[in-house]
C-alpha cells in the first residue's frame, strides 16, 4: 500500500508581469461586467446559474455595522477551512495564505492587504461588478456607514508556478455576505483590479453561514444532525461501516443539505495497509443532485481518513502530513 505523501508548496520566486506595471501590456483585463470579458475559467471555482447569485442577503442581518459578525474564532475557522481543506482539496491542490495587518504579501504588483484596501496605499481600485466600495479591514466586521469590511483576504500565488493564481476577499456590507475573486495577472489603464463573486458554492456557503453564527459544526468538524451510534463497535468495522462514518463525516463539513450519499469512498483495509490500520480517502459524487453544477472533469478530495488502533476516525492534515481525531462514536 502506497502510503499517502504530502504535496510540497513552491514559493513564485518572481512574477512574470507585475498588475501594478503593466499598464502598457496590449492584454488588458476588462470588467466581466463591460463589453470587452476577462473571465478566464477558475479551477476553485463551479458553474451556477449566475454570477450574482452569491449575492445573497442576510435575513437577520440588516447592517455591516452591527455586532457579532466576525470575531477571532470565526477568522481562525475560515483559516483552516479555506488553508487546510478546502485549497487542498483541488487537484492540482492550491495552497493558500491568509493575508491582513499581521502578514503582507504581493499580488502581481499589488501589496496584500494595503494594495486593495482604501487609502493612501491603495495602489490599484478595486472593482466590484462596476462598485467601488469604500474597503476597510475589520477584526470584528463592524465599519462606518456606506463602507465594506473586509475580514479575510487569501492568495495561493506564492505557491503558484505559473501566471495562474487566485486572490480572495471575504466582505460583509449591509447583509451581503460575499467571496470575491479576481485572477487578474496585469494592470490596465483604468487601474483597475476587476472581482467577481465566486461561482465555488462551497466556499460561499461556508462564509455565509459563518458570518450568519449557524456553521459551528461546519467550522468544528463536528456534527450537530446525525446521531452517534455507540453500540457499535469502531475495533470491529465492516468495509461499508468504514466509508459511511468517513462520508458522514465529510458531509458534516459541507453543512446541509448534503449527507454522506453525495460523496464516494475508497477504502483501505487493516490487512491492506502496511501498517495495519484502515484508510479511507472521501471524493465528492459529482452525479449526485447535491453536487450539481460541480465541474465533472474535476473530482476533488473531500477528505483522507483513517481509523486509529484505538477505533477512532481521524482526518489527515494535507498540509502538515499529518492525522488528528475527528470523531470517537460511530455515525451515519
Amino acid at each position: 500500500m502506497k502510503k499517502n505523501r504530502m504535496i510540497s508548496a513552491l514559493l513564485l520566486g518572481a512574477s512574470v508581469c507585475l498588475l501594478a506595471a503593466c499598464g502598457s501590456q496590449k492584454r488588458e483585463v476588462t470588467p466581466t461586467s463591460s463589453s470587452s470579458s476577462s473571465t478566464s475559467t477558475s479551477s476553485t471555482s463551479t458553474s451556477s446559474s449566475t454570477s450574482t447569485t452569491t449575492m445573497t442577503s442576510s435575513s437577520s442581518t440588516s447592517s455591516s455595522s452591527q455586532t457579532g459578525l466576525w470575531d477571532a474564532a470565526k477568522t481562525e475557522a475560515l483559516r483552516r477551512f479555506v488553508i487546510d481543506q478546502w485549497g487542498p482539496s483541488f487537484s492540482p491542490p492550491q495552497y493558500y495564505v491568509s493575508y491582513g495587518p499581521s502578514r503582507q504579501g504581493n499580488f502581481f504588483g499589488v501589496t496584500l492587504p494595503s494594495g486593495v484596501l482604501s487609502g493612501s496605499g491603495q495602489q490599484m481600485t478595486p472593482d466590484f461588478l462596476g462598485e467601488t466600495p469604500d474597503l476597510v479591514w475589520s477584526e470584528t466586521g463592524q465599519v462606518e456607514a456606506g463602507k465594506t469590511a473586509v475580514v479575510g483576504i487569501y492568495s495561493d500565488i506564492e505557491a503558484s508556478k505559473s501566471q495562474l493564481a487566485h486572490l480572495y476577499l471575504f466582505t460583509i456590507k449591509d447583509g451581503r455576505v460575499i467571496a470575491w475573486i479576481t485572477e487578474q495577472n496585469q494592470g490596465n489603464p483604468e487601474k483597475r483590479l476587476y472581482f467577481r463573486p465566486t461561482k465555488n458554492q462551497e466556499l460561499q456557503a461556508f462564509f455565509e453561514n459563518l458570518v450568519l453564527g449557524e456553521s459551528s459544526a461546519v467550522a468544528t468538524e463536528t456534527s450537530s444532525v446525525t446521531i452517534p451510534n455507540t453500540s457499535v463497535d469502531t475495533k470491529n468495522l465492516t468495509v461499508e461501516q468504514a466509508a459511511n462514518w468517513a462520508k458522514a463525516h465529510a458531509a458534516t463539513r459541507y453543512g446541509t443539505p448534503f449527507t454522506k450519499d453525495d460523496f464516494l469512498a475508497q477504502v483501505v483495509t487493516n490487512v491492506q495497509s502496511s501498517d495495519g490500520l484502515v484508510y479511507i480517502e472521501v471524493r465528492e459524487d459529482h452525479s449526485r443532485p447535491n453536487m450539481k453544477g460541480t465541474d465533472p472533469n474535476v473530482a476533488p478530495a473531500a477528505g483522507f481518513y483513517r481509523i486509529n488502533a484505538n477505533g477512532q476516525l481521524e482526518k489527515m492534515d494535507v498540509v502538515a502530513g499529518s492525522y488528528s481525531v475527528v470523531a470517537e462514536t460511530y455515525f451515519e
